[in-house]
Order: structure tokens, then C-alpha cells, then sequence
């Protein structure tokens, strides 16, 4: 990861393409991904925390178990993603896609959701307790989800 995140900060311009990579298992807390191409990539398994994921490619990726708590993925694509049993506590999802992402039963509490697109995701048994969902689109499945505390304001809550 620090090898990683020099490279970063001397190619700044780059945009890395690390699509289909199996990253299970891998420990890459604190990773710098920030506009990485992480297409289909395996990352079951893997500790992201406290990763920089802003504005990644994350459609098709596989996220089963991963822990991505307080990492930041502002603006970043999650369609087709399966984070099932990813906790994302403390993340920083602000402005995502996530369209038709299966997000269920998953620690969001005390997740940044502003603005984020969740049109069709499975958030059915996910912990969403103290989430800000203010001006989210969340034409979801929350069957069974926890939203005590959750800020709702400006939220779209149809169907």
C-alpha cells in the first residue's frame, strides 16, 4: 500500500486500470484508488478502510465480507456490485450510483448517502441507523433495514 500510494502521488494524471484483478483478502487499508478502473475485480474478503475510492469504477466488482468503514467513494459507480456483508460503517457515499447494487444486510450507520442514486438496490436487513440519506433516491427494498436516526430529509422514498 505505501509502495502503491507513492506511485499515486508521483502519477497523479494516471488512471490505473486494475479491472478483473482478484484482490481477496488482500490488506489495503488506507490505499489511495482514487479514479482506478476496479471493474469485475474480486476484492471478497479484503480490508479497504479508511481507502481513498472517490470517483472509481466499481460496476460488477465482488465486495462479499470487505471491510470498507470510513473509506470515501464520492461520486464513484457501484451498479451491478454485490456488497453483501460489507460493512461500510462510517463510509463517505456522497453522490454514488449504486443502481441495482445488492447492499443487504449491511453496516451502513453512520454513513454520508448524500445525493447518492440507489434506484433498484436491495438494501433489505442493513443496519442504515444515524446515515445521512438527505437527498437520496431510494426506490429500494428496505424490507427489515434499520433507519433509527437516519436523516431522511429530501429523500425519495417512492415506491
Amino acid at each position: 500500500v505505501d509502495a502503491w500510494n507513492r506511485w499515486r502521488e508521483q502519477n497523479p494524471t494516471m488512471i490505473p486500470d486494475i479491472s478483473s484483478t482478484d484482490l481477496s483478502n488482500a490488506d489495503l487499508s488506507g490505499i489511495n484508488l482514487l479514479f482506478t478502473k476496479l471493474r469485475f475485480v474480486n476484492c471478497s474478503h479484503a480490508d479497504l478502510s479508511h481507502a481513498d475510492i472517490r470517483g472509481t469504477d466499481l460496476n460488477g466488482v465482488i465486495l462479499h465480507s470487505t471491510d470498507l468503514s470510513h473509506a470515501s467513494l464520492v461520486g464513484s459507480g457501484l451498479s451491478g456490485a454485490d456488497f453483501h456483508l460489507t460493512k461500510l460503517n462510517g463510509a463517505c457515499l456522497g453522490s454514488v450510483n449504486a443502481v441495482g447494487a445488492n447492499l443487504s444486510m449491511l453496516d451502513l450507520s453512520n454513513a454520508n448517502l448524500i445525493n447518492a442514486n440507489l434506484f433498484s438496490a436491495n438494501l433489505s436487513g442493513a443496519n442504515l441507523s444515524r446515515a445521512n440519506l438527505s437527498g437520496t433516491y431510494l426506490n429500494v427494498d428496505l424490507s427489515n433495514a434499520n433507519l433509527s436516526g437516519a436523516d431522511l430529509s429530501r429523500a425519495s422514498l417512492c415506491g
